[in-house]
């Protein structure tokens, strides 16, 4: 067992008070207990060292009792602060549960019933409950003719389960007794074969490709109500509940500022305290993009396949070599005007010179409210891309429509502007109406306000959408 911690009793007159670390008894099935040599504090104080041997459990020396507490008497003990040492849980929970013995602990009749399951796959045998309760357990092979019985029960003073007896091996052949449609194959089981699959978000594993493995694999035929409920519980072990998970974001915001000076993060609540928005910036990202990236920010949303639903809201930029760089990200329960609106409140609060700002969006219309609350001086630019699909709205059978626009948008003289418009006009009056009503700062580079550069659509922010499409169907807080 490793060394017991305590503290000298003299050094704790001397000394303030302090918390000792707390050590973990394992539990060792001989009679003897090995310990490892511990240094005495008090040995240069003048006092005798103590063998840490010589031990007694409950009274009785060089004996064990199970239980989850045990209290260890050492000699010697008024020369030290004793404290308490909690044993090592006692059952199984590593979820390898290839072999079954008997005297096995489990810290659950679930995880019981789960070995079991992962057992019987394993092995290739089915079984039938004969008896379960609150207190006991009794399965049988599916065959009436073998012997294998399987009894576990629940301890007496604690919560877990132990395994009772095992009486004989299957005599129902070798080659295992279930068939293409093993029904004691449960998610829950199925959870445990692709756990480790899903520690990376990117890989997308679909519910044919789970099906797909265990035909292959083990020749069941999986049912696609069964794959998914195994897919969910998958992830639910990996990375959380859903649910839960919004308990453990102010946390982690909170880590987050800790752990990275310069760091912007908020969450706003309703009045039943429940979440609403959040909004998340790194320092290095604040500090980047106010010092050396071209004050250009493309913004857009994108939903969440969680359960709990909502928008991530994304604001991106670009680097000297023309790549991508993230700026802020949001949270939000619907893609609005007032989720919109606080967005770019905490935007505008992490940016040096709003002022200066160039905002390039889609014609949402809870930007455009949001840009003329919180930013009524500042340029907003139409991406050209989603305004021409709106246009072809208009003008389904007509590309030189299109064709004109596109010239008129970008380009670089006023001249050759008010030209590309006229003739617009001419080739489709209803189509220049819209572009005016739209208006002519939004979407021409040449009659732009602020120094657009060359982002004339929100592609970047389009970019980040589908990098982050993996992460969509995640807790929120595995997202952040």
């Amino acid at each position: 067992m490793p060394s017991p911690g305590f503290t000298s009793a003299e050094k704790d007159q001397r000394m303030p008070a302090s918390t000792t670390n707390h050590a973990e008894a394992e539990v060792d099935d001989s009679d003897s207990f090995d310990t490892s040599n511990t240094e005495d504090e008090s040995s240069s104080d003048g006092h005798a060292s103590t063998d840490c041997r010589e031990v007694e459990t409950n009274g009785v020396p060089n004996s064990f009792t199970p239980s989850t507490m045990t209290r260890w008497t050492i000699a010697g003990s008024e020369l030290y602060s004793i404290q308490l040492i909690r044993s090592k849980e006692l059952f199984q929970d590593n979820r390898d549960f290839s072999q079954i013995y008997n005297g096995q602990m489990f810290k659950d009749k679930k995880t019981l019933k789960e070995a079991l399951g992962f057992n019987a796959l394993k092995t290739r045998f089915d079984y039938r409950v004969r008896r379960s309760n609150h207190t006991r357990f009794v399965a049988i092979c599916k065959k009436r003719d073998c012997q294998w019985v399987f009894r576990a029960g629940k301890s007496r003073n604690g919560t877990y389960w132990n395994v009772k007896s095992i009486e004989s091996e299957h005599t129902c052949g070798d080659n295992g007794n279930y068939n293409v449609d093993f029904h004691r194959v449960s998610s829950h089981v199925i959870r445990q074969l692709f756990a480790r699959k899903f520690f990376d978000p990117g890989r997308n594993i679909r519910l044919k490709d789970i099906m797909t493995d265990m035909k292959d694999k083990h020749g069941i035929n999986l049912t696609y109500n069964k794959a998914y409920r195994s897919k969910d519980r998958a992830l639910h072990s990996v990375f959380g509940d859903p649910w839960e998970s919004f308990k453990t974001l102010p946390a982690y915001f909170h880590m987050l500022e800790k752990s990275n000076p310069g760091t912007k993060t908020k969450i706003e609540t309703d009045r039943k305290n429940r979440f609403k928005y959040g909004f998340m910036a790194l320092g290095a990202c604040i500090e980047g993009f106010n010092t050396v990236i071209r004050p250009v920010i493309a913004i857009d949303a994108t939903h969440l396949k969680s359960k709990t639903r909502g928008v991530l809201l994304v604001a991106v930029c670009k680097d000297g070599n023309e790549m991508i760089y993230p700026l802020a990200f949001g949270f939000a329960n619907f893609e609005c005007s007032k989720s919109w609106t606080w967005f770019l409140k905490q935007l505008h609060d992490v940016i040096m010179h709003p002022k200066l700002v160039m905002i390039v969006s889609d014609r949402h219309t809870g930007i455009s409210n949001g840009m003329r609350a919180i930013l009524p001086n500042g340029a907003h630019g139409v991406c050209a891309y989603h305004l021409a699909k709106n246009l072809k709205q208009h003008c389904r059978k007509q590309g030189d429509v299109i064709y004109h626009y596109y010239r008129a948008a970008y380009a670089y003289r006023v001249e050759e502007f008010d030209r590309l418009m006229a003739e617009l006009k001419s080739i489709h009056p209803k189509v220049y109406d819209e572009l005016v009503e739209v208006g002519i700062q939004k979407f021409s580079r040449v009659h732009i306000p602020r120094k657009r550069y060359h982002m004339m659509t929100t592609n970047i922010a389009e970019s980040m959408n589908s990098c982050l499409l993996a992460i969509q169907k995640l807790p929120i807080t595995s997202i952040a």
